[in-house]
């Protein structure tokens, strides 16, 4: 399954458990106790499907959370992306094996009219350290 299929079938899912906890609410509302306990399962059931989905897509790489940070005095919402770099062919089978499988890089980037670079994490260069490279004037939260 694609990663856009995924994310369907997570929308799907959300909808889904949101009618079945606002059902067994309902039915617990009209004193129909064996409905309700019936649908409260059902809810539960479908809210563990959305936890493993969006385990599935964090896997995946996508990230739920929005950041905030302070740039100058205003308030920006940062996006973080993971580049995760895929050897092929023989070279990918036996990296992870030998220890030399490259590690993720991690950009922040402030969203809006006008992208702005904030961090990175990762190394420079190969078998290099991983460093953190970050804009003097932006405030993370702590």
């Amino acid at each position: 399954m694609t990663t856009g299929q995924l994310i369907v079938v997570d929308h799907a899912v959300a909808l889904l458990s949101a009618a079945a906890w606002f059902a067994a609410g309902a039915a617990v509302a009209a004193r129909r106790a064996r409905l309700a306990l019936g649908l409260l399962g059902a809810a539960v059931l479908v809210t563990l499907v959305r936890v493993a989905t969006v385990a599935v897509l964090a896997g995946r790489g996508w990230w739920f959370v929005q950041e905030k940070v302070l740039l100058g005095k205003d308030a920006k919402t940062v996006v973080r992306y993971r580049v995760k770099l895929e050897l092929g062919g023989l070279t990918g089978l036996i990296a992870p094996i030998l220890g030399k499988q490259p590690p993720d890089l991690h950009y922040w980037l402030v969203t809006g009219d006008v992208p702005a670079f904030v961090r990175f994490e990762g190394p420079m260069f190969l078998h290099g350290p991983v460093w953190r490279l970050e804009l003097t004037t932006v405030q993370w939260p702590k």
